[in-house]
């Protein structure tokens, strides 16, 4: 199973703020907060009508996720 239909599986096509926040291991949501305001996380998040908070596509986050992690990769060789 790839990291995007796990993803999906569990938390399905969006994922609320607090849920990114974990996944992206911020200890708070401000961490979160101030990542974002400062441009340091490039990741679309937007509100939904009639729903509290921002959400993220869970493909936008996983995508994010490897990426970095293929970045990590190239500067440890």
């Amino acid at each position: 199973m790839s990291a995007l239909e796990f993803s999906l599986q569990s938390f399905g096509p969006l994922m609320a703020s607090r849920d990114v926040q974990q996944v992206l291991r911020f200890r708070t949501p401000e961490g979160l907060r101030a990542a974002r305001s400062r441009g340091r996380l490039n990741l679309e998040m937007f509100r939904l009508p009639g729903r509290r908070g921002l959400f993220a596509r869970t493909a936008d986050v996983v995508r994010l996720i490897e990426a970095s992690t293929k970045t990590e990769e190239k500067t440890d060789m």
